[in-house]
């Protein structure tokens, strides 16, 4: 007699699509952090940094770039999705919920790994200093837009032809 599973495969994939994607921007997020743009500056005798020259819009230029890189990853994921699971309501809840986190994910690693670069830095000696990013609303760009795009290709399918439904009315 064959034992049933209590445990959907699909549910399974699903698990391991959202391992696979927090993975891979985590991954996005340390390869990230050396191109951030920092503050340069020498560290003081108090553990205050005095910063060379004017100060810069650095969260600003941080969160278009976390925005520019975050929305390309979801697209990609998206499409991937698209190819590998039906289109359906409730892949499309986990998709935004999967990519929300792993943006967060992304940003989290990358911040913590700029921490590390401060690590033995002593008083007088120069130092880059990559500010922790404030998301905000940033976070929901990248789910917000895979979700356009699944939403539309739950609507119109590519394997859809117009021909063949102008006969179907016709017919009738």
């Amino acid at each position: 007699m064959k034992q049933r599973s209590w445990i959907h495969p699909m549910l399974g994939a699903l698990a391991g699509w959202s391992a696979l994607i927090l993975l891979a921007f985590i991954v996005l997020g340390l390869l990230w952090t050396p191109l951030r743009p920092s503050l340069s500056g020498t560290l003081e005798q108090d553990y205050s940094i005095a910063l060379d020259g004017a100060a810069q819009n650095i969260q600003f230029s941080s969160w278009i770039s976390f925005i520019a890189i975050s929305t390309i990853a979801s697209l990609v994921f998206t499409w991937l999705v698209i190819k590998r699971f039906p289109l359906r309501v409730g892949v499309l809840v986990w998709l935004i919920a999967t990519l929300f986190l792993a943006g967060v994910s992304m940003v989290s690693a990358s911040d913590v790994l700029a921490q590390f670069f401060l690590r033995d830095t002593q008083p007088g000696e120069h130092l880059d200093y990559v500010p922790p990013l404030r998301l905000g609303a940033g976070a929901l760009v990248g789910p917000w837009v895979a979700s356009l795009v699944y939403f539309l290709f739950m609507f119109v399918r590519v394997e859809d032809d117009p021909a063949e439904e102008l006969l179907m009315t016709s017919a009738n």
